[in-house]
C-alpha cells in the first residue's frame, strides 16, 4: 500500500471514528485531522464534519471549522460553505472566528450571496478579531462582493473602536470599488485621514492615491476639491497631493482652482502640498492666474512654501520663463540660505528662455551679481541681483 492510500485510510478512518458519542474522543480526531492537512473533501466527509459542527463542545466545533476551509481550498462545495456560514452565528466567539478564517481562505470561490450576506452580518459581531476577519474575507472577494450593504457596512467599520478593524475596512473597500465619488465613499476616506493611528491613515493614504490614479472622473474630482474645507489640515494636505496624482491630461478648471485656493491655506503643510501639486501638474496648469497666485506664493512667511513655489514655477515650462518671473525669484531668495538653490532654479528658467527666445548662450555670474544673456546676435541684456 502506498503512503497516499495509507494515508486515506487513516483520514476514513479517524472521519469514521467522529460518529462516536465521546466529545473529547472527537476533539482529538479533529486535532489529528487537522496536523495532517491532507483531507479529501469527499460526500461521506463532508456529511460527517457537518453532523460534527453541531457538537456540544466548542473546541470541536472550531476544530471543524479550521478543517473545512482546509478542504474548502481544494473544493468548496456547497454543503461546506453553508456549514461555515452557519457557524459565523455560532455562541463562541472562537468558532465564529475559525469560521470567518475559512471563508478568508476560500473566499475566492466561495464569493456567492449567501456567504456576502453572512459575512456582511458579521461585520457586526461583538468581537473585533471577528469584525476583522469578515473585511477580509470581504476583501479578498474583491468586486464580486460591491453591493450596497457590503459598502455600507464597511463605510460603518472605518469608524469602529478597533484600530485594527478600520484599517481592514479600508483595504477592503479599496480592493471592492473602485469609483469612489459614485458610491460616495470619499467622505468615508476624509475620516480616515484624519484617524490618529498611523496604519489606518497610510491605508487611507494608499486608497486616495489609488482612486487618484484610476478614477479621474469629474464627480471623484470635484469630491476632492470639497474636501479641500475640511477642519483637518492632514485631509487637507492629503486632497492636494491627491489632486496633483490626477495627472495633468485630468487638470480640470475645477481642480487648478482648488488647488489655488489652497495656496492661502492658514496651513503651511497644505500650502507647500498646493505647490508641489502645481508642479506635478507642469505647463498644463500654466496659465496667467496659476502664474500670478504662485509669485504671490513665493513671498511666504514659511521658507519651505516659498520654495516649493518656485520649484513649481520652474517645472512649468516655456510659459513661466520670462524676465518678470526670474527677477521676482532674484528678489525673493537673494541673501537668503537658499541662495545655492536659487541658482539652480534660475538657470532652469533662463534654459526655457533661451528655448524661447532664441538665445545662444545664458548665464549666471555670480562674482558681480549680474544675469547676462546673450542673443545670437550678440545683442545682451542683464538682470542684475544680489546672488
Amino acid at each position: 500500500m502506498g503512503k497516499k492510500a495509507a494515508t486515506s485510510k487513516v483520514i476514513s478512518t479517524l472521519v469514521s471514528a467522529l460518529d462516536g458519542n465521546n466529545s473529547d474522543v472527537r476533539d482529538a480526531i479533529c486535532e489529528t485531522l487537522k496536523s495532517m492537512n491532507e483531507i479529501e473533501g469527499t460526500g461521506q466527509v463532508i456529511n460527517t464534519l457537518r453532523v460534527v459542527a453541531g457538537d456540544e463542545n466548542p473546541q470541536v466545533r472550531e476544530s471543524v471549522c479550521v478543517l473545512l476551509g482546509i478542504i474548502g481550498q481544494q473544493n468548496a462545495t456547497i454543503p461546506l460553505i453553508r456549514v461555515l456560514i452557519q457557524s459565523l452565528a455560532d455562541q463562541n466567539e472562537n468558532v465564529r472566528k475559525s469560521a470567518c478564517e475559512s471563508l478568508k481562505n476560500i473566499s475566492r470561490s466561495a464569493a456567492g450571496s449567501e456567504v456576502i450576506e453572512g459575512l456582511v452580518i458579521t461585520l457586526r459581531d461583538k468581537n473585533f478579531q471577528v469584525r476583522m476577519l469578515a473585511c477580509e474575507a470581504l476583501k479578498n472577494m474583491g468586486e464580486k462582493a460591491a453591493n450596497a450593504a457590503v459598502i455600507n457596512e464597511l463605510v460603518n467599520a472605518v469608524e469602529d473602536e478597533n484600530t485594527d478593524v478600520r484599517k481592514s475596512a479600508l483595504d477592503a473597500l479599496s480592493k471592492i470599488s473602485k469609483s469612489a465619488a459614485v458610491i460616495g465613499i470619499f467622505r468615508t476616506l476624509a475620516i480616515a485621514l484624519d484617524d490618529e493611528n498611523p496604519y489606518v491613515w497610510k491605508s487611507a493614504r494608499e486608497m486616495l492615491d489609488s482612486y487618484a490614479e484610476e478614477d479621474t472622473t469629474d464627480e471623484f474630482i470635484a469630491e476632492l476639491c470639497t474636501a479641500l474645507a475640511h477642519n483637518s489640515p492632514d485631509v487637507r494636505k492629503s486632497v492636494c497631493e491627491a489632486l496633483g496624482n490626477i495627472g495633468a491630461e485630468r487638470a480640470t478648471p475645477e481642480l487648478i482652482n482648488g488647488l489655488m485656493n489652497a495656496l492661502q491655506d492658514e496651513n503651511a503643510d497644505v500650502r507647500n502640498s498646493a505647490c508641489a501639486s502645481f508642479g506635478r501638474l507642469g505647463e498644463k496648469a500654466a496659465n496667467a492666474e496659476v502664474i500670478n497666485a504662485l509669485l504671490l506664493t513665493i513671498v511666504d512667511e514659511d521658507l519651505d512654501v516659498s520654495l516649493s513655489a518656485a520649484e513649481a514655477l520652474g517645472m512649468m515650462g516655456k510659459e513661466v520663463a520670462t524676465s518678470k518671473v526670474i527677477r521676482e525669484l532674484i528678489v525673493r531668495f537673494s541673501g537668503t540660505s537658499a541662495r545655492k538653490w536659487l541658482k539652480n532654479c534660475v538657470q532652469k528658467l533662463l534654459n526655457f528662455f533661451c528655448d524661447t527666445c532664441k538665445v545662444e548662450d545664458a548665464s549666471i555670474m555670480t562674482t558681480n551679481g549680474t544675469m547676462n544673456i546673450r542673443k545670437g546676435s550678440g545683442e545682451q541684456f542683464s538682470l542684475t541681483a544680489e546672488l
